[in-house]
């Protein structure tokens, strides 16, 4: 039998808040895996910050080093993951945990569901109870 994965073999500190905040954000496939690799590769080594190139982000998320570049340039451009300025061609990143910052297009637009419908029988367009 495989053994299993132990937490003395290494694990990522990561506030709960920050998670819960992170379920919250519209994240595609790809670029919540790519905030997955700079946790592990920050918060999991207890720094703040990591070296992490496209072509080592794509290879440790099984993706194109075109698609990294695409959704990790949309993660900056949200401000979930910040460039450490000052490090010459060296590309420093780091997780913002400020989430008050972060940009999440459409998700202040949307109508939460308890809003739009009185009751189940109005979003079925009658009685919940009649078949």
């Amino acid at each position: 039998m495989a053994r299993l994965p132990q937490l003395e073999d290494g694990y990522t500190r990561i506030a709960n808040e920050i998670l819960e905040q992170v379920a919250h954000l519209r994240l595609n496939g790809t670029q919540f895996r790519l905030l997955l690799i700079v946790w592990r590769y920050t918060y999991g080594y207890g720094r703040k910050e990591a070296e992490l190139s496209l072509s080592f982000l794509a290879s440790a998320i099984g993706a194109s080093r075109s698609q990294v570049d695409r959704e990790l340039t949309d993660l900056i451009r949200r401000s979930v993951i910040e460039v450490v300025p000052g490090y010459g061609r060296r590309r420093l990143l780091r997780f913002n945990k400020d989430f008050s910052a972060w940009i999440d297009p459409g998700r202040e637009k949307r109508t939460p569901s308890h809003d739009r419908h009185e009751s189940i029988g109005d979003w079925l367009g009658g009685d919940p109870y009649e078949l």
